[in-house]
């Protein structure tokens, strides 16, 4: 796989996103959930869709298979998973703040 430039530092969109990722807020999990899901997987490039709900410290993991179609999304509250492309494995504590003991 190429490397593609990194953008200007002022960038506000990246025109070729593999990896898209959104932190729920009860105000957008609508939004967040269903209409933004099918306006990302509209780009080509978007294989990965990760939503992070920090209440329940888990991510929404939706992501693209052959062609067009989606995996069923899966939630992931522990272990690792590897976004491919482009290669990279993710903790999902690494995702979160430590939770502090009570």
């Amino acid at each position: 796989m190429a490397l593609l430039p990194y953008p200007d530092e002022a960038s506000i969109e990246i025109p070729n996103p593999t990896i898209i990722v959104e932190v729920l807020s009860p105000s957008t999990a609508k939004r967040d959930l269903a209409d933004k899901l099918t306006g990302y997987f509209s780009l080509p490039t978007v294989q990965h869709y990760l939503v992070i709900d920090p209440a329940e410290r888990e991510i929404i993991w939706h992501r693209r298979a052959a062609g067009t179609a989606l995996e069923p999304p899966l939630t992931l509250r522990e272990g690792s998973f590897k976004l491919d492309p482009p290669g990279i494995e993710i903790a999902v504590a690494d995702v979160f703040p430590p939770e502090l003991a009570a």
